[in-house]
């Protein structure tokens, strides 16, 4: 029953437009459409933990699109900023030193159903909040060096220059999402729909190259794709997501990225999975962990070393699943959002999460290292 209730949520989120939670969602935007208008008339049980390779016997290969033309993102320095233009990278340089979250809040619809609202910078005590967009972001990626955001807007993937906050689009990126840095900040990990089925794509920023990774079946899937902060790794969602299919094949797989960029099929040497069952997960520090929300509104940590699980905490009463998770730069601490607001969880203790900021549905996207 649980298995089937997380297939039919990733059926629902990867054929949304709008790639919200319509469940947990679809009220809160009811509320604010009403509002709006009133003003001025205008939207378990784990599966088996695989304790050793998969080998899929896929054919999997990676093949470069030619008919991409490259959008190369410039090199730019704090030095080139415009002097006096308030930008985002500006807005992080004059805060005080320590970590932050970034977090976006809907505020309204437009009269094309699209959602607007505003991105915020708020330090993990909860003293320190600031504006850091004009805007509404789910799932947007911040570059190593805090220059750049990676985000999806009408299913396409562009790139905000936090240096003179302009915005580019990343030509070749029809029908892609989830975007997510490489850790040198030369390629983005994205989700891309080709011939009707979800697929993780590699794209190159300053490069004419997108690697796609095909599989054997036409009905396997490869969503949600998250490099691991050394490089070694890319974790994603994998499957068959379709009625009657054996649930044991969905779950998080862990591919080596060298086997992806080297166009190497699939196979037990460089894949690990499937994991566990997960919409939400994110990679510790050191690259050795991965932290998930399962399916019982838990946190649990996955060590890829040792093959082996540990479970953080259950926290039904704050709806932990709908929310997005993302661990913290020093390892210390683990961020999720929920309909409540967001929330810090110590990985080092089992003291309950800690409030950080309270608001109707916020959503999660990075964490900034302030030095």
């Amino acid at each position: 029953m649980k298995k089937m209730k997380l297939v039919n949520k990733l059926l629902k989120r990867y054929i949304s437009n709008i790639w919200i939670s319509i469940a947990f969602r679809l009220p809160l935007i009811l509320v604010i459409s009403i509002l709006a208008c009133s003003c001025d008339s205008f939207d378990s049980q784990y599966p088996p933990t695989s304790t050793e390779y998969i080998d899929q016997e896929c054919t999997s290969t990676f093949t470069t699109t030619p008919e991409i033309s490259p959008t190369i993102v410039p090199s730019v320095t704090v030095d080139s900023t415009p002097e006096g233009l308030d930008t985002g990278f500006s807005i992080i340089s004059d805060l005080s030193p320590g970590q932050y979250v970034v977090y976006s809040t809907i505020t309204g619809i437009d009269d094309k159903g699209v959602l607007i609202g505003t991105t915020k910078i708020i330090s993990i005590d909860g003293k320190i909040e600031t504006t850091l967009f004009d805007d509404y972001y789910e799932k947007a990626s911040i570059s190593p060096e805090y220059q750049y955001v990676a985000f999806n807007k009408d299913r396409m993937i562009y790139i905000l220059s936090l240096n003179d906050n302009s915005i580019q689009p990343i030509a070749g990126t029809e029908e892609c999402r989830s975007p997510r840095w490489s850790p040198d900040g030369e390629m983005l990990a994205i989700e891309c729909v080709r011939n009707d089925k979800d697929v993780v794509v590699l794209r190159s920023l300053n490069e004419e190259q997108t690697y796609q990774l095909l599989q054997e079946s036409l009905h396997i899937s490869s969503l949600s794709p998250l490099w691991s902060p050394d490089g070694k790794w890319v974790a994603y969602i994998g499957g068959e997501f379709r009625s009657g299919v054996r649930s044991e094949l969905n779950g998080i797989y862990i591919t080596t990225s060298q086997s992806i960029l080297s166009g190497e099929t699939l196979n037990y040497r460089n894949t690990i999975g499937p994991i566990i069952w997960t919409e939400q997960f994110s990679w510790s520090p050191n690259g050795e962990q991965l932290a998930f929300i399962s399916d019982e509104n838990a946190v649990d940590i996955y060590n890829i070393q040792t093959r082996s699980m540990k479970y953080l905490g259950q926290y039904d009463e704050i709806m932990l699943i709908s929310g997005n998770v993302e661990w913290s730069p020093d390892g210390n601490w683990i961020a999720f959002s929920t309909m409540e607001g967001i929330y810090l969880l110590n990985v080092n203790d089992s003291v309950d999460p800690r409030l950080v900021k309270e608001g109707n549905s916020p959503y999660l996207n990075f964490w900034i290292k302030v030095e």
